[in-house]
């Protein structure tokens, strides 16, 4: 009796090991970040579709048939999961101009800096009639996902800062930005 005992309880040692237990709790990692755009017209942060599995570009968007020169705001995401980065990986800096705004020649009115985890953005166009916003994008940021990021939420929000709206007869206008769910899968 004994022996059946101990040749079960190896068995379901075993069978515990084989299906990847081993009594504790594991954690997945994440090999992918998943983003699920905010909803509205306003102003908005979107998947772009160059976006992989690790590397993924936000377009800024804007409401449909607003006029402005340029665009300024905050934001924070977890520098412990995700870092910011050029959105071509190939670029300087951390922002890439879209269509809406001509920035011109040099030197162009294109900014960014992070600090742990906070991107601030600068982008605005050097005179001329101000454009009109649609579905164009206005710019791109990008994140990329760290390694051995255990899957779960990752936060991304705007800063604390307001959002400004450089308006077509040139004054500042605050602006909300909406920024959808981030996560690692």
């Amino acid at each position: 009796m004994t022996k059946h005992l101990f040749i079960s309880g190896l068995c379901g040692l075993a069978l515990l090991t084989a299906c990847g237990g081993s009594g504790g709790s594991t954690t997945a990692t994440a090999g992918a970040l998943s983003y699920q755009d905010p909803a509205g017209t306003g102003f908005r942060l979107v998947r772009n579709a160059a976006s992989t599995d690790r590397h993924l570009v936000l377009d800024l968007v804007g409401p449909s048939g607003t006029q402005g020169k340029g665009v300024a705001f905050f934001l924070q995401a977890d520098d412990a999961k995700v870092s910011w980065v050029h959105p071509t990986g190939a670029g300087s800096g951390h922002v890439a101009s879209g269509s809406v705004f001509p920035l011109g020649t040099a030197p162009q009115l294109a900014a960014d800096k992070v600090q742990s985890g906070r991107l601030q953005v600068g982008c605005f166009q050097k005179g001329g009639t101000a454009a009109t916003l649609g579905s164009a994008s206005i710019l791109s940021v990008a994140l990329n996902l760290h390694d051995n990021v255990a899957k779960g939420a990752v936060s991304l929000a705007p800063g604390a800062k307001q959002a400004v709206l450089l308006a077509a007869d040139g004054s500042l206008t605050p602006i909300s930005l909406s920024v959808g769910t981030l996560s690692a899968q």
